[in-house]
C-alpha cells in the first residue's frame, strides 16, 4: 500500500495572496453565436477599463471584442434567463 502526501506547490508557497475572489467579479450578458441566442461570460480587464468577451487558448485566457455598451450585463446566469430578449423577425 503506497502512502500519498499533500503539500503545497512552490507557486503558492512563493506567493501565497493568488487566488480567491476577482476584484471585479464576471457579469453576463445574451449574445448571438450564429443562429443560437446564448448567455456568455464577460470579464473586466482594468488595462481597458471596460467588459470584454475572452477565449482560452493553449491553457490561456485571451481578450477579444470589447461589449458594446448597450449590451445588458447581468451578475449571474439566472438574472440574465429572467431577462430574456425578444425580438420579432417579420421584417
Amino acid at each position: 500500500m503506497s502512502r500519498s502526501t499533500i503539500s503545497l506547490s512552490d507557486r503558492k508557497i512563493k506567493y501565497p495572496k493568488i487566488g480567491g475572489p476577482r476584484k471585479y467579479p464576471s457579469m453576463y450578458c445574451w449574445s448571438l453565436i450564429g443562429d443560437t441566442l446564448s448567455v456568455q461570460e464577460v470579464r473586466y480587464f482594468k488595462s481597458g477599463y471596460a467588459y470584454y468577451f475572452f477565449k482560452y487558448e493553449n491553457k490561456r485566457m485571451i481578450r477579444t471584442k470589447r461589449v458594446p455598451d448597450d449590451r445588458a450585463l447581468f451578475p449571474n446566469i439566472k438574472a440574465a434567463q429572467r431577462d430574456k430578449p425578444k425580438f420579432d423577425l417579420a421584417t
